[in-house]
């Protein structure tokens, strides 16, 4: 939780009330290497910060093609941000590349919090 504090300090000028709200409502996963976090063509309901470990986003093509199109290391974000948003299905999953741990937060919950803040 510490890492998910400093990382919320350095990039958002949101209060330290704001900031406890958000991280009560944070829940925790664990992932082993291989496991999906997310499935092509599902909607993203979450916004997740990787506190260890390494994601990758990976588009599978009709034809079996896996396309790598990003990797998400400790102290960043992860969602798939057009799914997120919109509530439309995800153009690729996102799965673990290693062990790894995250904290997130569901979106309904994440846009409440938005708009009853000022």
């Amino acid at each position: 939780m510490d890492l998910i504090k400093k990382h919320l300090s350095s990039y958002s000028e949101m209060t330290s009330q704001d900031r406890d709200k958000l991280l009560n409502e944070m829940k925790s996963i664990t992932l082993v290497k291989g496991e999906t976090l997310l499935m092509q063509n599902m909607i993203c309901d979450f916004l997740g910060f990787v506190e260890k470990g390494c994601l990758r986003s990976v588009r599978r093509e009709v034809d079996g093609t896996e396309i790598t199109l990003t990797f998400t290391t400790e102290d960043a974000w992860v969602t798939s941000i057009n799914s997120f948003t919109n509530s439309v299905p995800s153009d690729y999953a996102i799965e673990a590349v290693e062990y790894s741990r995250l904290l997130y937060i569901d979106r309904d919950v994440l846009f409440e919090m938005a708009a009853a803040s000022p």
